[in-house]
């Protein structure tokens, strides 16, 4: 899985993921424009973080990076997010927003032996 790239087009919308020669894996549409973006360090979830323009927006998503389906989103999020950082673990998941605040996720994500 290490060898995949995902790459957002605010124009259309949509998440891509590319294999590391370029060739197209997949694609989703994911009806929102993406601030960021976050590969988890054993390289099996990707996160993203959005705008926000409803409350159904839910701006951060958990995708796979085998296929980009969306795993869980997260509810509680006001604003738009500008960054996210993950605890080493991949268990913890801080999230900055516009509006200045941090808001902090449990992920309890499935751990990877032999990182």
């Amino acid at each position: 899985m290490r060898e995949r790239s995902p790459i957002h087009t605010n124009g259309d919308q949509v998440l891509h993921l590319h294999n590391i020669n370029g060739l197209h894996i997949c694609s989703m549409d994911v009806m929102n424009n993406l601030n960021t973006l976050l590969i988890t360090r054993d390289s099996r979830f990707l996160l993203t973080g959005g705008s926000y323009r409803t409350a159904n927006d839910n701006a951060l998503v958990v995708r796979t990076m085998h296929d980009l389906a969306e795993l869980r989103r997260f509810t509680g999020v006001h604003c738009g997010v500008r960054a996210i950082s993950l605890h080493r673990d991949n268990q913890l998941m801080a999230a900055a927003m516009e509006d200045g605040s941090v808001l902090f996720y449990g992920l309890y994500m499935p751990r990877v032996t032999g990182d």
